[in-house]
């Protein structure tokens, strides 16, 4: 770390590096110690080497072999010690990198996964796991290096300094010019490299975007022959890829060609000096070989420092991205009830309510009810503001306006963002048409809907609804392990997955997010006929494109550009409103 660089000082005086050493680091302080003392004993012991190296020849001149052979026996324990040492240093520091990094993922993915929708969907998948772990490692590395080159640096500096100088004086005044000349260098390339970092940080945002893209949707990329574009786009982030690298390669190219030049000039000079002094006496040929094996230590603490300059650069990019995570809101601060809820809901009112996404008006002044347990159907064209609604009620987006639960206890009504997040989310159940499915057992992918229902309870219910028949066809029955995202199911099997757990939920209240779109007419049939089950006590919500799946709802909403323009169930609709008619391609016959 050059102290010189302004930039780097100011992100110091913010105290971010600061803060994240004392939060991460203070937990592994006793690892830390133990480090550190590794490498005070490490350079002490190497320390000793060049000397010990110098008797030797010094030794070898005055042809004092028994001194030769105490030498060269002492080089090669103090070698053998230094390298166990080095040995474990390496291992305990890799410990400690895994263990500082594992928990700054850990608070970074906890953060990511709470975060306000609002906010979550600025980013692309690539981008967020980009930040959580390469980030996440660069700077714990960076850390984990700090600590390790600064106590070589401290203790390597004060060995070789006074071994130098006490070995010739003049020659130290001449070495010692190395150092303001390479740290020039360094301050000359900084701000480039710094450049340099970001670009590759972007790049790599939109290179795992755009894999996790085409890997998540790898049957449309073949339903739609897109197989040669993907392989266009691949290449284009491989020809990017390449480009940055030979950027790379050039810039640090060009640091080690101007670092080599300076360090050879004073190598040669030393060189110079050394033969000049050996002829007239002042030093011996053994004081020589000590001298540059120390200046070569002296050398080797002005690179570090100026290597941790230059890693500085990316680390100052990483926290910068991370830091952008960690200001984003979270959830959080919305858990809590601020009335708490008494008793089941058992209606739903919503009043003028707006709703604004990226400066686009999607709801607007939209009012609608429902009164007591039923089928509330939802229809509308695409982009109408249907699942808005939906993730309004589950707490996903802010709004405008008045929404209420009435509770059967005390005729209560409870303002939504009086109810905390946990609260609500245990009475209103969202299932959307990509059906969430866990790598798991078929059991604990039903036992996700309601946590505290046994085994038993589960296959109680099971058979109630008659999904055992389908359960007895499974492999392994309730513990055969479904791939993620039920591959192995069809459509049908999946939504019928998700109808069977809005039946074991603990909700008073389920939003069914257009699950019978890619449906069948027997699937379609059998899904309907359980939600009706369980819409005898609970209220469903649902939306649909399908006349089938809505025409029996106890009330059906009509919306359009964010508005509901008609309500009533379906032969009233069918009856009256034009728009009604045209979604299902009806006429006022049916």
């Amino acid at each position: 770390m050059f102290f010189g660089d302004k930039y780097f000082m100011d992100k110091i005086r913010s105290n971010r590096f600061w803060l994240f050493f004392t939060h991460y680091f203070n937990k592994k302080l006793m690892f830390l110690i133990a480090l550190t003392f590794l490498i005070i004993v490490g350079v002490a012991t190497g320390s000793v080497n060049p000397l010990v190296y110098g008797n030797i020849i010094d030794s070898i001149n005055a042809r004092q072999m028994e001194k030769v052979i105490a030498f060269i026996i002492i080089y090669f324990i103090v070698n053998l010690l230094a390298l166990l040492i080095s040995l474990l240093e390496s291992y305990i520091g890799q410990l400690i990198t895994y263990y500082i990094s594992s928990g700054v993922k850990k608070d970074l993915f906890a953060k990511i996964i709470r975060m306000r929708f609002k906010n979550l969907e600025k980013y692309p998948v690539g981008e967020l796991i980009s930040r959580m772990d390469s980030d996440a490692n660069i700077i714990v590395e960076y850390y984990i290096n700090l600590i390790t080159n600064i106590t070589l640096i401290i203790f390597n500096l004060i060995a070789s300094v006074y071994f130098v100088f006490t070995i010739s004086v003049r020659l130290s005044l001449i070495s010692i010019f190395y150092i303001p000349a390479a740290a020039m260098i360094n301050i000359f390339f900084r701000k480039k490299f710094r450049e340099l970092e970001k670009k590759q940080r972007v790049y790599q945002d939109g290179y795992l975007s755009f894999i996790n893209e085409i890997f998540n949707n790898i049957r449309g990329v073949r339903a739609y022959q897109l197989e040669n574009v993907s392989d266009f786009k691949f290449i284009d982030f491989i020809k990017k890829k390449l480009v940055l690298i030979k950027k790379s390669i050039r810039l640090r190219n060009t640091i080690a060609i101007l670092s080599q030049i300076i360090s050879s000039f004073f190598y040669l000079a030393i060189l110079y000096f050394s033969a000049k002094f050996i002829i007239e006496g002042i030093i011996t040929v053994g004081s020589m070989v000590a001298f540059t094996m120390y200046m070569g230590k002296l050398y080797d603490v002005v690179s570090r420092m100026l290597s941790m300059n230059m890693d500085a650069q990316g680390v100052i990019v990483s926290m910068d991205r991370i830091d952008i995570l960690q200001k984003e809101l979270g959830e959080e601060p919305l858990y809590n009830d601020t009335i708490p809820i008494r008793g089941h809901i058992i209606g739903i009112e919503i009043n003028k309510l707006y709703f604004s996404y990226k400066d686009k008006l999607v709801i607007e002044n939209l009012s609608m009810q429902c009164e007591g347990p039923g089928i509330y159907s939802i229809v509308g064209k695409n982009g109408s503001g249907k699942s808005t609604i939906f993730k309004i009620l589950m707490g996903f987006y802010d709004y405008k306006g008045r929404v209420f639960f009435k509770t059967d206890v005390g005729h209560n009504k409870y303002e939504l963002t009086d109810i905390g997040l946990i609260t609500l989310r245990s009475k209103v159940m969202y299932i959307s048409k990509d059906v969430f499915i866990l790598n798991d057992t078929l059991l604990n992918n039903l036992k996700i809907a309601n946590p505290k229902l046994t085994k038993d309870e589960i296959i109680e219910k099971c058979n109630t609804i008659g999904y055992n028949a389908f359960v007895d066809t499974l492999p392994k029955r309730y513990e055969t392990i479904l791939s993620e995202g039920g591959g192995s199911f069809s459509s049908g099997q999946k939504q019928k997955l998700n109808a069977v757990r809005a039946y074991m939920s603990r909700a008073d209240v389920i939003l069914f997010d257009e699950i019978t779109s890619d449906l069948d007419g027997i699937s379609e049939m059998e899904i309907m006929t359980l939600i009706k089950d369980i819409s005898k006590t609970k209220i469903i919500l649902f939306i649909s494109h399908k006349v089938t799946s809505v025409m029996n709802s106890k009330k059906i909403y009509v919306f359009n550009e964010g508005k509901v323009t008609d309500n009533g169930n379906h032969d009233e609709l069918l009856a009256r409103s034009e728009l009604y008619r045209e979604l299902f391609w009806l006429d006022k016959n049916g």
